[in-house]
């Protein structure tokens, strides 16, 4: 057999040219097809994966919206992925929802740019319902629970997946101009957020030494309204300051 780029004699068994270095052209097609197997492999699986995410986390969203007591009781650590999932969608659908109703009633006489009124509301978020979770930790570990992390996202997770749900209803009803009862959604999807605190405690309170629920729950908001008002106030004063109205009002 002869080299086709050289045109000098292969050695035998050899998988390049000694003499130009060129691929065996059989290596060379069986490498290629063997790459060209393994990528079709891999996004096989990573689409098989995604829809097998997909319908473990509806099959979770639906056992937490028809049963979320009990479906809260039972979930696992392993399932705090689910938890997370329900959790950012709470904290993407609340901005926007409230954007959307804002410009609905506004009728284009308030303008609110996106990412004020959407990107910069959900970083807020981000931060404080990652205080709370960490609140609540602390709570349980008072309450001497031995509840992993892991698992208090899985319960508090499962509890938010009906405040998702109640700010999609929301979010959808203020797209049609039902401004009245889209706010109301929206406020019973915010009561969510402390009941789910509230359960979480006696949810996880297994061992029922160390501090109460009550107590737990009871200073979990008291902290939680302390750092939302000085983040809340942040922000307004940067927001005044912007249009000259600071020293109008402080």
């Amino acid at each position: 057999m002869t080299c086709s780029s050289c045109g000098k004699t292969w050695e035998e068994d050899a998988a390049f040219c000694i003499y130009c270095g060129a691929k065996k052209e059989g290596q060379h097609a069986k490498e290629e097809t063997q790459k060209e197997m393994a990528a079709t492999t891999a996004a096989t699986d990573g689409s098989n994966a995604a829809v097998s995410f997909g319908k473990d986390y509806l099959s979770f969203a639906k056992n937490s919206l028809l049963t979320p007591t009990q479906t809260s009781t039972r979930v696992t650590a392993q399932e705090w992925i689910f938890g997370i999932v329900s959790l950012l969608l709470f904290i993407l659908l609340l901005p926007l929802t409230t954007f959307t109703y804002i410009s609905k009633i506004s009728m284009g006489m308030v303008q609110v740019s996106f990412g004020s009124g959407v990107l910069q509301p959900i970083f807020v978020l981000l931060i404080l319902f990652a205080i709370l979770l960490g609140i609540m930790f602390g709570g349980l570990t008072l309450m001497h629970s031995n509840t992993t992390f892991q698992k208090l996202i899985a319960t508090y997770g499962s509890l938010m997946t009906a405040g998702a749900a109640l700010l999609v209803a929301s979010l959808l009803l203020a797209l049609i101009n039902v401004i009245s009862l889209s706010v109301i959604l929206l406020m019973i999807s915010l009561s969510v957020a402390g009941t789910a605190v509230v359960t979480s405690y006696f949810h996880l309170n297994k061992v029922h030494r160390g501090l109460d629920p009550f107590y737990a729950s009871l200073s979990t908001f008291f902290v939680m309204a302390a750092v939302s008002y000085f983040i809340a106030e942040s922000i307004v004063r940067e927001m005044l300051s912007q249009v000259g109205w600071m020293n109008f009002f402080f």
